[in-house]
C-alpha cells in the first residue's frame, strides 16, 4: 500500500509540474531550456557498444579469484565512469554547453544498458 500511495504521489508532483512547465510556455514566458539541442550521434552509439563490450569483459576478469564486475553496482559503476564520463569529456571537447553535454552523457549510459541488457536477453541467463 506503501508504494502505492507514493507512486500516485509522484505521478501528482509530476502533473503539476508539467502544468506549470506548459502555463509558463502559453504565457511567453523565456525557459531555460529554449535554445537546448540535443543530439544523439554516432559517437554516442559507438561508445554504447564499446562500453558494453568492456563490461563484459570486464565481468570475466578475475582478481583474487572474485570477477572484476561481478556485482550489479560494479557493473553500473563501470557503466557511469565509463559510458558518461566519456561521453561528457568528449562533448566538452567539441564545445558543447555543459547541459547538451550531460545529455548526450545520460544518453551513453542509458544505450550502454540497453545494449547491455539485450545482448543479456538474447544468450539467456
Amino acid at each position: 500500500m506503501r508504494s502505492y500511495t507514493m507512486t500516485v504521489l509522484l505521478l501528482a508532483v509530476f502533473v503539476l509540474a508539467l502544468g506549470a512547465t506548459v502555463v509558463l510556455a502559453a504565457d511567453g514566458t523565456e525557459m531555460p531550456w529554449d535554445d537546448l539541442e540535443i543530439v544523439i550521434g554516432g559517437v554516442v552509439l559507438l561508445w554504447a557498444g564499446i562500453v558494453a563490450g568492456l563490461i563484459e569483459i570486464g565481468k570475466h576478469i578475475r582478481i583474487g579469484g572474485t570477477p572484476l564486475l561481478g556485482t550489479p553496482g560494479r557493473i553500473w559503476a563501470a557503466n557511469l565512469i565509463l559510458g558518461g564520463i566519456g561521453v561528457f569529456v568528449y562533448e566538452l571537447s567539441r564545445g558543447t554547453d555543459v547541459i547538451p553535454a550531460l545529455l548526450a552523457a545520460g544518453a551513453a549510459v542509458l544505450a550502454a544498458s540497453g545494449i547491455f541488457e539485450g545482448v543479456k536477453t538474447a544468450v539467456g541467463k
